[in-house]
């Protein structure tokens, strides 16, 4: 039966009575309704929650989580195992561990500040009168004071260690200074106004040298103040950034004198030396770290060095020179005009008058106004050869193993005609032949082997008859004269050799064509391909056509 209030009560009629039989149907009524009441939902007046699942559980019991209690949260269980005391605070330590710190009851008075004026009010620091330590940022200070009175030494440092400078009340000696000190605390020098010193501007070096500055500041130059000091005499050291003498600026020592150029960073950039050991002037260079980089001497003696790799005289004035002056009334110079050209000239009158020993014009041709002595000759450079030039002689004779003048070539000689830029004769210096193109005309005697040609047209022969007729015999041979030697880049072909020339035209009988050796090493072209031209006159004597635009022409030579 249903429990009433939670209680459970059996069906009635199905108590057994003494003494009589237990019927079946009460009995199983009974256990029926004993097996329902054990398989239904325990009441919560019977210890149970009345429910079927752990929720409803939880529902019935007043327990549903996020409802009635909170779920299991690893941050609450970081918290549940903290022992907290007076005046503590938790915070985080990680995600979900939390730790305690103190909080004191002045912390508390900020945190309930809402903004940042009311932490200032607080704290105290919303008036500058109540700050006893620290300073103040510049952005917090006036861009101007007036008025101000400073007690006691001002320090001015920019927080490095490199040394600092105090504006100093004054003292007996000085109405008011400035020291200026080092990174130790030491005093470098100062700057005073010497009440006890007639009224006058000292600057002190602490271990040095001392100024003394009497009289009102000079004007400006570039905007910089120059200090007038008329006749004034310094000892040691001068240093300024702009220094101007209207008279005589005097370096007086028995040693050396220096005056130093220097940039901003203190660099030097340029140094001029009265160098008393040498006795020169000397300029040093700098560059702009200071690293040196080349100087220029000039000695007492004469001598003079510059240690760069250019020298420029003149600034386009339309001419400039260098002169040399070895001797009185023997000079020398080097001259160059707007024209381009340059001339080595020569007075012995202090140049009221000049003679040009040698000049070059623009396109750098050499002209000379005397003649030319060598001692060794003059010599053409290039790739044709070595040792090609004009060379004096080994002897005082006219024959082939001494003679005056000799004229030294790899190969040969050509004489050209400047006016059609032809050459006209030909020397072989290693054949020993002289080809030309026109005749001899000769004044004297000609001898030709062992025959003699007189200027009156008359031969003589040595030998008589039996010379003549050996002269016959070799002109006759020489008629039919052909290159014998192997080098195919030969040009100089004796007159009545034959070549067969490439032509890609047509080529006519016993006339005269240009020949050339071919780039192709194994024949020779009148046109196409053509490289060296054979020296002397060439003819055709016949043309072989093989094909359209290709023949093969004999030429001969025949001059």
């Amino acid at each position: 039966m249903p429990r009433t209030g939670g209680v459970y009560s059996p069906p009635a009629g199905t108590k057994g009575v003494p003494n009589t039989t237990i019927q079946s149907v009460p009995y199983n009524t009974l256990i029926d309704d004993l097996t329902a009441d054990a398989n239904a939902p325990r009441p919560l007046t019977s210890g149970g929650t009345g429910a079927t699942s752990a929720s409803g559980a939880r529902t019935a019991l007043g327990l549903e989580i996020g409802t009635n209690v909170q779920a299991q949260d690893a941050g609450l269980q970081s918290i549940a195992g903290l022992t907290t005391t007076t005046n503590q605070m938790l915070y985080t330590t990680g995600t979900d561990a939390y730790a305690t710190t103190a909080l004191t009851p002045f912390a508390r008075t900020i945190l309930d500040d809402v903004d940042a004026a009311g932490v200032r009010a607080t704290i105290g620091a919303n008036d500058a009168s109540t700050l006893i330590t620290g300073t103040i940022a510049d952005a917090r200070l006036p861009a101007t004071m007036s008025g101000k009175a400073f007690v006691g030494s001002v320090v001015v440092n920019n927080g490095s260690v490199t040394g600092y400078a105090v504006l100093s009340a004054g003292n007996t000696t000085n109405t008011g200074y400035i020291d200026f000190r080092k990174a130790d605390g030491n005093r470098a020098g100062y700057i005073g106004y010497a009440t006890n010193g007639g009224g006058n501007i000292d600057l002190n070096a602490e271990v040095g040298f001392r100024y003394n500055f009497s009289g009102a500041l000079g004007p400006t130059y570039g905007g910089t103040p120059l200090v007038t000091t008329a006749g004034a005499s310094f000892t040691g050291a001068v240093w300024a950034p702009n220094f101007l003498a209207s008279n005589d600026f005097q370096i007086r020592s028995n040693g050396d004198r220096y005056l130093y150029f220097m940039n901003s960073a203190g660099n030097n950039r340029g140094v001029i030396v009265h160098n008393n050991a040498i006795g020169a002037m000397q300029t040093f260079l700098y560059n702009t770290s200071g690293t040196f980089v080349r100087s220029l001497t000039l000695r007492e003696d004469g001598g003079g060095f510059w240690g760069g790799h250019m020298f420029e005289v003149g600034n386009n004035v339309g001419t400039a020179e260098f002169r040399f002056n070895a001797n009185a009334n023997r000079d020398h110079r080097l001259l160059s005009d707007a024209s381009g050209s340059f001339y080595v000239q020569y007075s012995n009158n202090e140049w009221s008058t000049a003679s040009t020993l040698v000049w070059w014009d623009a396109a750098a041709n050499a002209n000379l106004g005397g003649s030319i002595y060598t001692p060794t000759g003059f010599f053409t450079s290039g790739a044709l050869g070595s040792n090609n030039g004009l060379v004096a002689g080994n002897g005082d004779n006219a024959t082939y193993a001494s003679h005056n003048l000799r004229i030294s070539t790899w190969y040969g000689v050509g004489i050209y005609d400047s006016s059609s830029g032809n050459c006209r004769i030909v020397f072989d210096a290693r054949g020993g032949h002289i080809t030309n193109t026109g005749n001899h005309a000769v004044g004297g005697t000609m001898y030709v082997g062992s025959a003699a040609v007189f200027g009156d047209g008359n031969m003589q022969f040595s030998g008589g008859m039996l010379g003549y007729g050996a002269y016959l015999s070799d002109a006759l041979s020489a008629r039919a004269t052909v290159y014998t030697g192997s080098n195919q880049d030969e040009v100089n072909l004796p007159v009545g050799h034959s070549v067969l020339s490439y032509s890609n035209g047509t080529r006519n009988r016993n006339q005269g064509y240009a020949t050339y050796l071919s780039t192709a090493a194994y024949q020779f072209t009148l046109d196409v391909g053509a490289s060296a031209q054979l020296g002397g006159t060439w003819r055709a004597r016949g043309q072989i056509t093989y094909s359209s635009g290709n023949s093969m022409v004999q030429m001969q030579r025949t001059a």
